[in-house]
């Protein structure tokens, strides 16, 4: 408890603090909570910024104990509870919001507001190389946009065989006759 004015005329002004590490302090009351950042403890933090690559700590609770999260470094995704976080060397460019990515806003890809899919052949080490792939039965990809409408075209190939019913042995129609389905122009 501290009274920062022992003045007589100034009343009310004490105040309780909680006691370190802990932080958080009340004018005239008792303290009804007290937060402390793990984060700012040396061992959390090393455990994340050890980490390769270095990741970042976030006590999401600071009234909590023992809930502090390792976070990957954006761009890259992933977080883990008292431990680093698995994947931060490597980012999918399509779960991911950075400035080259398919979702550059927060509110999803690009790909997925026109009904296609997205997908990123290699989130390893290549950036910027990420597609939207038309639904199925339709097929038609583009790099780093939307397939416009019109260019996602109808495979019969794909509508008549994969979906007709399975003959038994695990192979689509076409294939259970050994045959090959070939659209024709």
């Amino acid at each position: 408890c501290e009274d920062p004015n022992t003045d007589e005329y100034h009343l009310s002004d004490w105040m309780c603090r909680c006691a370190p590490p802990a932080e958080n302090s009340a004018t005239g009351a008792v303290v009804t909570e007290c937060l402390h950042n793990e984060c700012r403890d040396d061992m959390p933090t090393a455990t994340c910024e050890g980490a390769t690559p270095a990741q970042d700590c976030v006590d999401p609770d600071p009234s909590a104990a023992g809930d502090w999260e390792c976070h990957c470094r954006s761009p890259a995704a992933g977080e883990a509870v008292g431990a680093p976080a698995d994947g931060c060397d490597t980012y999918n460019e399509c779960v991911v919001v950075c400035e080259h990515c398919a979702d550059v806003n927060g509110t999803g890809t690009v790909c997925s507001f026109h009904g296609q899919t997205c997908s990123d052949p290699l989130p390893h080490d290549v950036h910027n190389n990420w597609v939207c792939e038309c639904a199925r039965p339709s097929v038609g990809v583009k790099r780093g946009d939307y397939v416009p409408t019109g260019e996602c075209v109808l495979d019969e190939c794909t509508a008549q065989c994969e979906t007709c019913a399975d003959m038994g042995s695990g192979q689509n129609l076409c294939a259970a006759e050994g045959q090959v389905c070939v659209e024709r122009e």
